[in-house]
């Protein structure tokens, strides 16, 4: 997923592209004028990289969700023989080469999800999907009042399911994705969390922890991030200073980066990955 920095996105796709894997790409409809221009000028000459069809992502908006279920069932239409979704947005970058990846899954044999029980773990948290939340006009307004059927589903579904909530990204493997994109697993999910805060960090998790899956999920999502104090949930900027504890760092990949701020360590990363 991107919304900015072209630039960026031209290194990531470098640094992760392989002709035996497929990639998906969703470029925010909101972005800049041209970017959508720009990105398909860098994929145009790879045929494993298909452009998925462009809508306005909201911040914190189930947009973001809609996009990545998208994602996952154009991946299942395209083809069968994958073994992982990983999904990545433009300021992500690999800290081990495409090879390694692929190694350290195919030994592991699992999928890897930060999760969290949003009542009892994460202070904070549950007027996510206690509030009622919708996306207007490029925005997401909430109040606290809900509409009376709205809480009545939400109520029916937790009698029988808990709320889970975590970081929004993750690797899951090709079962679990077909599990996702069945209307039966995921539409009483879909309309809990299309009225809630942040559901790309709650939807997969409700969906996924509540199912026969959880024994299968490894509870890290074997990416490196650092959230400053007072920084309002958002993960530092990396710099050439994070390196060192990057690279004794188990992560597969790393966010968040920006291309003015980041460029030297992008470059000493470039270099470890050959």
């Amino acid at each position: 997923m991107i919304h900015e920095q072209v630039e960026m996105f031209n290194l990531l796709m470098n640094a992760i592209w392989d002709s035996e894997n497929y990639y998906v790409v969703h470029v925010d409809a909101s972005s800049s004028i041209g970017l959508f221009d720009q990105v398909e000028i860098i994929v145009k000459s790879l045929p494993n990289v298909h452009l998925l069809e462009s809508k306005r992502i909201v911040w914190a908006g189930y947009s973001i969700v809609d996009c990545e279920l998208r994602a996952i069932m154009f991946l299942l239409k395209l083809a069968d023989d994958w073994k992982y979704f990983i999904n990545l947005s433009g300021r992500d970058f690999p800290l081990k080469s495409q090879h390694s990846i692929k190694e350290f899954l195919r030994a592991e044999n699992k999928n890897f999800m930060h999760y969290c029980d949003i009542k009892s773990e994460w202070e904070g948290a549950l007027d996510r999907v206690e509030d009622f939340h919708v996306e207007k006009n490029g925005a997401l307004n909430s109040c606290k009042e809900v509409p009376a059927e709205i809480k009545k589903s939400r109520d029916q579904f937790y009698n029988d399911n808990t709320a889970y909530g975590g970081s929004q990204w993750f690797i899951l493997s090709y079962d679990i994705c077909k599990f996702i994109n069945n209307p039966k697993n995921n539409e009483s999910v879909i309309d809990i969390y299309r009225n809630t805060f942040a559901s790309d960090e709650g939807f997969f998790q409700t969906l996924l922890i509540n199912s026969e899956f959880k024994t299968k999920i490894t509870n890290n999502n074997m990416r490196y991030l650092i959230f400053p104090e007072k920084s309002g949930g958002h993960p530092k900027i990396l710099a050439n200073d994070d390196y060192q504890q990057i690279l004794q760092s188990k992560a597969l990949f790393a966010r968040k980066f920006d291309i003015n701020n980041s460029r030297s360590l992008i470059s000493n990363i470039i270099k470890r990955l050959h």
